[in-house]
């Protein structure tokens, strides 16, 4: 091919200014700083479970750059905050990667990190902390819980406050996630 017809179709084909394309992602539900980590069980894993001390176990788990890390989850794998930020949807890709990490099905997704500890950090802060369990679980450990369930295409990841201990304030993951998106709002 002649290299003026070329150089023709090229100019004919490219407008001179491009036309600005407008931004089609969804605007993120919780600020970019946002991360929830779930940890394989170690010395360290299993000090995020109660709120004192928990700050002081993540900086060494951080530090130590996550070891043991099974999951994390970042604002970008966030679709949906629901009912007073007790319960997070994943994404459709996040709920797949959930499931291949976990080793699980879809029918059997509660399983899977089974008595994992987890962390919620916003920026260097961990917000709070707590276990994977299924739902039938009947723990008598005062510790927030994660339930794992599969809806529709995606992964629903409910929180649910630890129990009351004597002079201690109720452990509420919801709080932590609501902070975050308090923030990006």
């Amino acid at each position: 091919m002649d290299d003026t017809l070329l150089t023709r179709l090229k100019q004919w084909l490219t407008p001179e200014r491009a036309l600005p394309l407008p931004d089609l992602r969804p605007a993120a539900i919780l600020v970019p700083s946002f991360r929830l980590y779930v940890l394989a069980v170690d010395g360290l894993s299993r000090g995020l479970l109660q709120a004192e001390g928990r700050q002081a176990h993540y900086e060494r788990i951080r530090d130590r750059l996550f070891p043991n890390l099974l999951f994390r989850v970042e604002t970008q794998d966030v679709d949906e905050l629901h009912h007073d930020g007790s319960e997070l949807w994943l994404t459709p890709e996040a709920s797949e990667r959930w499931l291949a990490r976990a080793g699980r099905q879809r029918h059997n997704v509660d399983f899977g990190f089974l008595y994992s500890p987890f962390a919620i950090v916003l920026g260097d802060r961990c917000l709070s902390g707590g276990w994977v369990v299924p739902r039938s679980s009947r723990s008598p450990f005062p510790y927030p819980r994660l339930y794992a369930s599969f809806g529709v295409r995606r992964l629903a990841l409910r929180l649910v406050a630890g129990k009351p201990v004597a002079d201690m304030p109720i452990d509420d993951p919801a709080l932590a996630l609501l902070a975050a998106r308090a923030a990006s709002s």
